[in-house]
């Protein structure tokens, strides 16, 4: 949706400099920037962001931590059939 919003915006923009200046600025031009501007959907990102990064990311923690303690064991173990295993003398 928000892309929707940039290109009705970029209509606006003559020159296209990125910029609005002089005669880019009018009304349509003002009710185009407003609607870009004003979407829920970027309104809410942040907060949608702090609530799920952390859940995704300890997600993605845990996961990782796991395998690693899988793969200790399992050349761990591999260490005591083959005999090769060091003394913590």
């Amino acid at each position: 949706m928000g892309r929707h919003y940039q290109y009705e915006l970029n209509k606006y923009d003559y020159n296209s400099d990125g910029m609005f200046s002089g005669e880019e600025i009018t009304p349509e031009m003002e009710k185009a920037m407003d609607r870009l501007t004003h979407d829920t959907g970027r309104t809410f990102a942040p907060i949608t962001a702090a609530i799920v990064s952390p859940l995704y990311n300890s997600f993605w923690f845990v996961l990782f931590t796991v395998l690693k303690m899988i793969i200790q064991r399992v050349t761990n173990r591999e260490k005591d059939t083959t005999g090769n295993r060091l003394s913590t003398e």
